[in-house]
């Protein structure tokens, strides 16, 4: 014996079946075609792709009736839920059925009579709905009428699988092209960085190449203009030193060590001032 649902296998149900995004949603081809062909297998002149919401029964395709919705509690499917949810209901004459005796789609329009419905079971086992059959008047199916409803029912939950699948996509698809654009715009930030810290490098190496060159002008312009003074400090010393030996007396001995350091600071400027050319000339070479 089959029994209610419980309330969490019931709001597991509901949330799988908003989970699909189809309620509410507009009409489309592939399901109005799967009603009217269960129409035309079946002999009825109506067929309902229901979902069984908290509150009510919504109509993703209705053929050869206008109706988009009714209360849950007229709903044949939400009896289906009740007893075996994966076999189909069928009701032969529902004014001889004490659960639909009552009902206002029996006693008023459009006068449901003879019900056929096949669950529709998502991969995950829960009972969304139904695709269902209706005449107002008695009838009984063939096998090959229900089994092909049964094959219309498995399409039924196919295009909803396929419908999440592709939303899915979708949604990857945008965050891969947010997180793109996200990517673009750091690597163009980096790159703007770079580029300023570039440019502020190279004005860093423009000053220093600016100083190395002052320098090297002011150590050749310093070298050549010390050169005369310190050539007139020789030739001087060596004068003293050639005349007046006998009356410098021990002063000879402090005139040498003169000499001496003039001749090394001589050394050293020239050494400076070769150096001096050797750059310019090998700047004036990369030039």
């Amino acid at each position: 014996m089959h029994t209610s649902p419980s309330s969490h296998e019931e709001n597991s149900r509901l949330e799988a079946l908003r989970s699909y995004d189809i309620l509410d949603s507009l009409p489309e081809q592939d399901y109005d075609d799967i009603a009217k062909l269960a129409s035309q297998i079946c002999q009825t002149p109506i067929a309902l792709i229901s979902f069984l919401e908290e509150k009510r029964q919504w109509f993703k395709s209705s053929y050869g009736i206008d109706i988009q919705e009714t209360p849950r509690e007229y709903a044949f499917c939400s009896h289906q839920a009740q007893a075996d949810p994966e076999d189909p209901m069928i009701v032969t004459d529902s004014r001889e059925d004490k659960r639909f005796a009552g009902n206002p789609y029996v006693t008023g329009n459009p006068h449901v009579v003879f019900y056929a419905g096949v669950p529709l079971i998502d991969s995950d086992g829960f009972s969304l709905g139904a695709l269902c059959v209706i005449d107002n008047q008695p009838k009984q199916l063939e096998k090959p009428q229900l089994d092909a409803l049964k094959i219309l029912a498995k399409q039924v939950v196919n295009l909803m699988e396929l419908r999440s699948s592709n939303r899915a996509l979708k949604q990857s698809e945008e965050r891969y092209a947010a997180l793109s654009t996200e990517l673009e715009q750091q690597v163009k930030q980096r790159t703007q960085e770079l580029a300023t810290a570039n440019e502020a490098l190279s004005d860093s190496n423009n000053l220093l190449s600016r100083s190395n060159e002052n320098l090297q002008q002011f150590a050749y312009i310093a070298s050549h203009d010390l050169q005369e003074p310190l050539r007139k400090v020789q030739s001087f010393g060596d004068l003293l030193k050639n005349q007046y030996t006998d009356q410098l007396g021990e002063g000879v001995i402090y005139l040498e060590r003169m000499q001496g350091a003039a001749s090394r600071m001589s050394t050293l400027i020239r050494d400076l001032l070769s150096y001096s050319r050797i750059h310019t000339r090998r700047e004036n070479t990369m030039a």
